[in-house]
């Protein structure tokens, strides 16, 4: 129904979304599809997690989400 395809899918008990994206995800085009895709995935209960290419964010992305990805706590 969403017309997407995450990288990962996880239920913890919620709906997770993870996407890994790649240098084509920065053209304009791609974005809004990205936002939109995003807000009906999130209206409809699902946690969407947006990985960028610069992995120097992931840490950061990861400590976000201890309930999902685990951690301290």
């Amino acid at each position: 129904a969403f017309n997407t395809r995450p990288d990962f899918v996880y239920r913890t008990p919620a709906q997770v979304a993870i996407y890994i994206d790649g240098p084509h995800h920065e053209t304009p085009n791609r974005k809004m599809i990205d936002e939109v895709t995003t807000r009906a995935l999130e209206d409809a209960g699902a946690v969407v997690i947006r990985f960028p290419k610069e992995t120097d964010q992931w840490p950061g992305i990861i400590a976000r989400y201890p309930d999902i990805f685990g951690g301290e706590g």
